[in-house]
């Protein structure tokens, strides 16, 4: 490489030519005398595993024919050997690769370089995952829009355009909600209601409220299916795990960054004292669904302990 760029200024470097122009040359000779030099180190390496394989293939081929003969399996084992340096070579190539993209053999300004590189592909993740939003939940919907459409005139019956829904829409939308739990405004489960409103009443006006639509049908309801309700079941599951701890290789992967454990983040204080656990896009929604599931059961609590109070105090006291 030194006697090429050598050679390279020798024959370049004249009094007519600017440096900038030898030094933009220079590099792309530069990379093609790195892409050359790379591209035969990868052929030979492949002729090498590959020479190494057929032998092997040979040999067992005679220990098969000759088991008696102990230097065959000697040359198989030494031939292993080799196999695996190589391997352990690429190996290490590929480590010393991920230090390079992350500076983490520099100095102090290169360990500061690094650490925003990582923080900007954190970033990239996290508008990937909003951008899943558009991708998948607002496609779905316009999916969805359009299949009802096809169906709406079919001659079908109120409670046969709402089982239609269960069988068909139900399961597209379930599949989302548990496998991208990101967050969701309520005027998206809006728009989901307006579209299957208009299938199910053929985009005539409703004559039942949709409250009556979407209650159980022990209760005299309809069964169709409360979105918003499907979306909060979706993500508690989530915080199910995070709560009994059964699932530990997912919870591992899941938290390899966490400084506490998972219950210490199922309260309003552990995530004020380690903010960093709700900058996670995903874990920022699922835990603000577990706080609001978590307040409604307190409101339920207190209401409960209030009217108790109020019947005990409403009640004579005959012994006195």
């Amino acid at each position: 490489m030194e006697k090429e760029l050598a050679f390279f200024f020798s024959e370049n470097k004249k009094e007519d030519t600017s440096m900038q122009n030898v030094w933009d040359t220079m590099k792309a000779y530069a990379r093609g005398l790195i892409i050359d030099y790379t591209t035969k180190k990868n052929i030979r390496k492949r002729q090498t595993i590959k020479a190494l394989e057929d032998d092997h293939k040979k040999l067992e081929k005679e220990l098969q024919n000759m088991p008696q003969k102990k230097d065959i399996k000697l040359k198989m084992d030494i031939i292993k050997h080799k196999m695996g340096q190589v391997e352990k070579e690429e190996l290490a190539q590929k480590i010393r690769n991920a230090k390079q993209n992350y500076f983490e053999d520099a100095n102090k300004p290169g360990r500061l370089l690094a650490y925003k590189l990582r923080k900007e592909k954190e970033s990239g993740k996290i508008l990937q995952l909003i951008d899943d939003q558009k991708n998948n939940y607002i496609k779905l919907k316009q999916q969805i829009a359009s299949d009802l459409k096809k169906w709406e005139n079919l001659q079908l019956s109120l409670i046969s355009r709402i089982s239609t829904i269960k069988m068909n829409i139900l399961p597209r939308i379930l599949n989302l909600f548990q496998t991208i739990p990101i967050r969701l405004g309520k005027d998206y489960f809006e728009e989901l209601n307006k579209i299957v409103l208009k299938y199910i009443w053929q985009g005539k006006k409703a004559r039942i409220k949709l409250k009556l639509l979407q209650d159980a049908r022990t209760r005299g309801g309809f069964g169709l299916p409360n979105w918003e309700l499907y979306y909060q079941a979706a993500n508690l599951m989530w915080a199910k795990e995070w709560i009994t701890l059964r699932k530990t290789k997912l919870l591992t992967l899941e938290g390899h960054d966490l400084l506490l454990r998972w219950h210490a983040f199922l309260w309003y204080e552990g995530t004020k004292s380690q903010g960093y656990f709700r900058r996670h896009y995903i874990q920022e929604s699922l835990w603000l669904n577990w706080e609001k599931e978590c307040v409604k059961m307190i409101e339920k609590e207190l209401f409960f302990l209030k009217e108790n109070k109020k019947q005990q105090t409403s009640i004579p006291n005959y012994g006195t």
